[in-house]
């Protein structure tokens, strides 16, 4: 009995472990066979990303090339190269160097004979041009040469060039930058993202440019140890220029490479990834639950990585672009306000000035010198603006058009603008050399814990606010954003609220300020100046609320308002058969538009019987409008029957050419040059006098009707008479008067 147990018992162990063996065997078979499968998948999957990775790799190199190829370009285009001499293009070359970064070791002009000469006009000896010959040869857009090694330096240059073509497609030689070779490792080495990926930039010959994991390779070919690899080494990757290969890496470990052309060089970015054996992967290879869990894991792993890798390389490429402005390198508005940020977040208890900077009349320049000229002004004015943000470790941007903002850490407030001014009289001495005048302002204002504000934006504002507060002919050149200015917000901040509402409820009143005959004494005409009486502000001048009007565009609304007051005024007067005299309304510089200005205006003037020898209109010199467009409305204007007056001449952007492009019929002269027209003893001053009867007598010249505004002495009266002046207005004869004190007064001086 116990024997047959017995053999019951050990058949059943026997069967049991067939059984079991048999069930590993097949679930390790299927577990082998599923492995494969994913092993094979992730494999090619790991490829895919891989190539992935790399591309990211090689966009974001060719985009740093890119911003030095911008840079390049704008100083061919800026220089007018193309259209000059050789001898232009070296003398060019030398000024250059005032405005050159500080990357640059060298800017250059290769002649087509290939002479070379750099700063200040320098002639290379013995230089070769080897490289530059060969691009000027195929005429490429723009070239990267391989590291060349200077001696005297004692490091390698990589240089940038562009072939210069003159209209009919003749070569003039090149252009171009050279750079230290640790220029490239060092933007390379901010794109690093995995300390597993062994990145690599070879040139031409098979040397590496940069390797990250291997700085002893720099300006050396590989060649693998083992026989049978050797065939792939640098050299082999800078000829086939494209690939995916299985190799050695430099300290004998086995590694896949992936390896691509980096676009517009000759140049191959390899990366080298520790190569992954299967029974690296197989932990525990007879358990199918580990397999599979090995799979997974890695899987998730990789696909993560590469994700990431993919993800943050298009992230930088992207962030590259947003942070830089192209014109002059400088970072842009947003890349500003986020590092200023990240300064204030962690130093709180400190004080900061932010400047807000731009250049006076820059529209006047870009019109008159044209956008090539503007351009380079803006990146000599950055230059310029950088030479001093490095003296004192700040930052510095541009947001857009002439607009440049700079930050500082400072100890003080009173010693910051001490030094401030006194820094602004050493740029001023500096941009007095630039071939094209002009003139910057700036506006100032400060961080610290008791001003209340934490915001970038907030101090952006403020010292924009500051520098609009200068006005375009003073002679300051700064402000400071302080209480008073704080007043001067919270003031049109409620002008702005009430605007509406103050035109709705006739709030809005004109007065009238004669014109006299200086040659009669007589009254020959009026200005109409609009006033506005605030039940809180009360009786406010047209200076405290006509430029914020011309800010946020409401002053369209109040011309139009101010005519209606005017031809109605005039109406009146004419109907009831008493005397009248021609009344000018002034049209604001907002109205760039003419033909849809010239349908409103005569909407509301053909609402009144009133002749169009009884109006006149005053456009501003100092206008934002072209001379097209101050042409095109004058023209209009003269067409429907009213004569036209140029207010404030002299004193704005024009030039005195434009008076031969626009018939305007009266000149008027602004009272800024009368202000400190005498001496001491109460004289004209002679230097002032001539050059305003200077002034009279060109515009006679021109056939064109002279007013001086702000006379106040009788010095000023009898000077302007005996000069031939025309026509005179100011406090000597009278101020702006009400339309009851205007009538009264004409009644008196016809």
């Amino acid at each position: 009995m116990r024997k047959a147990r017995f053999s019951l018992n050990r058949a059943l162990l026997i069967s049991s472990i067939l059984i079991m063996g048999f069930t590993m065997i097949m679930f390790a078979l299927f577990g082998n066979f599923i492995f494969g499968k994913f092993q094979t998948q992730l494999f090619q999957q790991y490829r895919e990303n891989a190539e992935l990775v790399i591309e990211g790799y090689a966009e974001t190199i060719t985009f740093f090339l890119e911003s030095h190829y911008k840079k390049l370009d704008l100083f061919a285009k800026i220089a007018h190269l193309s259209s000059k001499s050789k001898d232009e293009i070296i003398k060019e070359i030398s000024q250059i160097d005032r405005t050159s970064d500080i990357i640059y070791q060298e800017i250059f002009y290769l002649t087509p004979e290939g002479d070379a000469y750099g700063f200040n006009g320098k002639k290379y000896k013995n230089y070769s041009g080897k490289y530059f010959k060969k691009a000027a040869r195929n005429l490429r857009e723009y070239f990267v040469t391989d590291p060349v090694y200077y001696e005297k330096g004692g490091y390698y240059l990589v240089s940038i060039g562009k072939p210069l073509e003159d209209e009919e497609g003749h070569f003039k030689g090149v252009i171009g930058f050279s750079m230290k070779l640790d220029v490239f490792k060092d933007f390379i080495a901010q794109i690093k993202i995995s300390e597993n990926l062994r990145l690599g930039l070879i040139d031409s010959e098979g040397r590496f440019i940069v390797h990250l994991n291997s700085p002893e390779l720099v300006m050396n070919k590989f060649v693998p140890q083992d026989e049978d690899l050797k065939k792939y080494s640098s050299e082999y990757l800078s000829k086939v220029k494209s690939g995916f290969i299985k190799t050695e890496g430099f300290t004998g470990e086995r590694i896949d490479v992936i390896f691509r052309p980096v676009e517009g060089t000759n140049w191959v970015l390899e990366i080298g990834i520790p190569h992954v054996k299967a029974s690296q992967i197989t932990f525990l290879k007879n358990a199918a639950y580990w397999i599979f869990l090995s799979v997974i894991v890695v899987v998730i792993v990789l696909l993560l990585v590469i994700e990431n890798a993919v993800f943050s390389f298009f992230q930088k490429k992207k962030m590259i672009a947003n942070n830089y402005d192209n014109l002059t390198n400088l970072w842009t508005r947003q890349k500003f306000e986020d590092e200023c940020s990240l300064l204030l977040r962690h130093n709180k208890k400190s004080i900061f000035l932010l400047i807000n900077a731009d250049i006076r009349g820059f529209k006047f320049i870009n019109q008159s010198y044209g956008g090539q000229a503007a351009d380079k002004l803006l990146y000599y004015f950055s230059e310029t603006l950088n030479i001093f943000t490095k003296r004192y470790k700040g930052l510095l941007a541009r947001g857009y058009a002439d607009r440049f903002y700079q930050f500082f850490k400072v100890e003080n407030k009173e010693c910051a603008i001490e030094n401030f001014k006194k820094n602004l009289d050493s740029l001023n001495e500096i941009i007095k050399n630039y071939d094209i005048p002009f003139i910057p302002k700036f506006g100032l204002s400060f961080y610290s814990e008791e001003d209340g504000e934490d915001s970038v934006q907030g101090l952006i504002g403020k010292a924009s606010f500051a520098r609009a507060t200068i006005k375009d002919n003073a002679i300051v050149q700064y402000a400071v954003y302080d209480s008073e200015l704080l007043k001067i917000v919270n003031e049109e901040q409620y002008i702005e609220q009430h605007m509406e509402q103050a035109l709705e409820n006739k709030e809005f009143f004109v007065m009238y300020q004669p014109k006299i005959d200086l040659s009669t004494d007589k009254i020959v005409g009026a200005e109409a100046l609009v006033r506005w009486k605030d039940p809180k502000l009360g009786i406010m001048p047209p200076a405290k609320f006509i430029p914020l009007f011309e800010r946020n565009g409401f002053v369209k609304k109040l011309d139009f308002y101010v005519y209606d007051c005017v031809f109605k005024f005039v109406q009146k007067q004419l109907e009831l058969g008493e005397p009248m005299v021609p009344v000018s309304v002034n049209m604001s510089r907002v109205h760039t538009k003419p033909e849809k200005f010239i349908n409103e205006f005569m909407q509301i003037f053909k609402k009144y019987d009133v002749a169009p020898e009884y109006i006149e209109v005053e456009i501003l010199e100092r206008s934002i409008m072209e001379d097209d467009t101050l042409l095109e409305i004058t023209n209009l204007l003269h067409k429907e029957g009213f004569k036209v007056a140029m207010d404030d001449f002299g004193v704005g952007e024009s030039s005195l050419n434009m008076l031969t492009k626009i018939p305007v019929d009266v000149l008027k002269f602004d009272r800024e040059f009368l202000l400190n027209s005498t001496n001491e003893k109460g004289e004209m001053d002679k230097k002032n006098a001539v050059f305003i009867q200077t002034l009279v007598n060109l515009s006679k010249n021109l056939e064109k009707q002279t007013i001086f505004e702000g006379v106040e002495t009788k010095v000023q009266r009898d000077f302007l008479k005996k000069i031939k002046c025309d026509q005179v207005q100011g406090y000597f004869y009278s101020k702006p008067l009400t339309e009851d004190d205007f009538l009264q007064f004409l009644k008196q001086h016809l």
